[in-house]
């Protein structure tokens, strides 16, 4: 179920019933994250969103990781950057081929990597919910979608794209959060890459992100990052999860 409700109060109202819930809905889990999980954890239930962000890309999972393996939860990462459109990234690599905007659009939504209403993932309002999402589960904080600074690709330049290709450069569509001395900042925007940074080269509907801690360690994570299965991908993952939770706890499933 997409959109922010009534998709919201459907979920917090399971997860007061005590029942786990799995949903790849990044809008409630950017406006309602925080909120949701502190009725979960009230009511003995669970809540699971990885398909939220990165599509089959681990991202959440690997957030989670990395806290642990550094024993400090909310500051080890201190910064997070990457392509997390998948569609966004789909069609700046058809642009860099030749191919109109409206062209790489129709070819995106026929492979189903683009919704028929595609003006949120190029005008960057998807790539921004979903940093909003891995801000609350790196620094634990509620980071609203329109506190960042969003600037999609929809007004892009072909000739832009071209250039940045004859130059062994590339175009993409880049979400960052990092923490710093003031708080966090985040920004979405497209930059160019340049050969050398781990966001460069990626091609079709790929997710590319860089998890960046306190020591100065990088963590790199790949993987396709639109499209049915992805999604479907992650979703089942997160059932696994639950089940295999449940299991080992409770000694059954609900």
């Amino acid at each position: 179920m997409g959109g922010l409700e009534p998709a919201a109060t459907i979920i917090a109202g399971a997860l007061c019933r005590g029942q786990h819930v799995v949903t790849a809905n990044k809008r409630v889990i950017a406006a309602k994250g925080v909120e949701l999980r502190t009725i979960a954890a009230e009511n003995n239930a669970s809540l699971h969103y990885s398909a939220a962000v990165g599509g089959a890309v681990p991202v959440l999972e690997a957030i989670d990781r990395i806290q642990v393996a550094n024993d400090y939860p909310t500051s080890s990462i201190v910064k997070v950057r990457g392509l997390f459109s998948g569609t966004a990234n789909y069609v700046l690599a058809e642009l860099g081929r030749g191919q109109s905007m409206d062209e790489a659009v129709k070819s995106a939504q026929k492979l189903g990597l683009a919704e028929a209403d595609p003006s949120r993932d190029l005008g960057g309002t998807d790539s921004a919910e979903k940093l909003a999402v891995v801000a609350m589960r790196a620094f634990g904080v509620s980071l609203r979608p329109c506190d960042i600074r969003t600037e999609g690709i929809d007004g892009l330049d072909m000739k832009a794209v071209t250039d940045a290709q004859s130059r062994g450069k590339q175009i993409g569509l880049v979400a960052a959060v990092e923490k710093n001395a003031n708080g966090l900042t985040a920004r979405v925007e497209p930059r160019i890459l340049s050969p050398g940074d781990s966001l460069c080269g990626a091609d079709g509907a790929e997710n590319r992100i860089e998890i960046e801690t306190q020591a100065g360690a990088k963590f790199f994570l790949r993987g396709q990052g639109a499209g049915r299965w992805p999604t479907t991908v992650a979703v089942f993952a997160d059932i696994e999860t639950v089940a295999h939770d449940c299991s080992r706890h409770q000694g059954g499933q609900r």
